[in-house]
């Protein structure tokens, strides 16, 4: 193969066409008005404004293998590097060869020598620099937990609430925010948004309580984003738009494989 790179950068960009295809499902979705937000007067108290969502249409499960379609070949771009790398050093990969990603610094520090062989003094310190472990690069310690993960089980996409409300005359007090809630003023506009990863919705749940005592007539109705993410608890995952979380750890992928192309190769 006359360029190092050109196998992580096919996988790359494989990937990126899965992060797209997964994209315009969700804009498909998301323009049938899958989800329905309801406004009850007098619940739970007289004068009280409860908003609940109305599941009309769940995400559907075939987004879980292009989820980890898009995984598998942004790790495999890793590996592939890793074996170049190796390579470029006058060594031979081995079976436990491969591209160093530790659950801490000190496991990914024992670990990186046995994982990169010969690898060259310029192309470690870049990997070092890359910090590829738990608590060093969030996004390329995600992309390992999340391709295990769809080893093991589907990852399945599911819808949540952003709980954001954004306009200018709102002045009301702000009820049953289940996650709590934090406040950023900007001028006349407030914003309200969880201060902990929403839960999936489900039918019925309750948006928001805006309390009688605090209404005002002509308060306009907030606006509620539905945000579609993976639901993996434990892997720092819950809560984040899955689009834009794998276009993250893509970019990360990237910008490794752009040090490398113009330091070592």
């Amino acid at each position: 193969m006359a360029d190092p790179l050109q196998g992580p950068r096919l996988k790359l960009e494989r990937a990126n066409r899965h992060i797209d295809e997964l994209k315009e499902a969700i804009d498909r979705w998301g323009a049938t008005n899958p989800q329905e937000r309801i406004a009850t007067e007098n619940d739970p108290e007289p004068g009280d404004l409860t908003y609940r969502i109305r599941v009309k249409r769940e995400p559907p499960p075939e987004w879980g293998p292009i989820v980890g379609d898009a995984l598998h070949n942004l790790r495999t771009a890793l590996d592939l590097l890793a074996e170049q790398l190796i390579l470029n050093g006058g060594e031979a990969p081995t079976d436990t060869s491969g591209f160093p990603l530790g659950w801490s610094k000190k496991v990914f520090e024992n670990t990186v020598a046995n994982k990169l062989p010969g690898v060259s003094g310029r192309a470690l310190r870049i990997v070092k620099a890359m910090k590829p472990y738990n608590g060093g690069n969030p996004c390329l310690w995600l992309l390992h937990r999340l391709n295990i993960a769809d080893k093991h089980h589907l990852l399945v996409p599911v819808a949540v609430g952003q709980y954001r409300i954004r306009h200018r005359t709102f002045a009301g007090r702000v009820d049953h925010f289940p996650e709590g809630v934090r406040e950023f003023v900007d001028g006349l506009e407030l914003t309200l948004t969880p201060t902990r990863p929403p839960k999936p919705l489900k039918d019925g749940d309750v948006l928001m309580v805006m309390r009688a005592a605090t209404r005002r007539e002509g308060d306009p109705h907030p606006n509620f984003d539905v945000a579609i993410v993976v639901w993996e608890t434990g892997t720092g995952a819950d809560g984040q738009p899955v689009v834009g979380l794998l276009r993250e750890i893509g970019g990360s992928v990237a910008r490794l494989l752009n040090a490398m192309e113009r330091w070592v190769f």
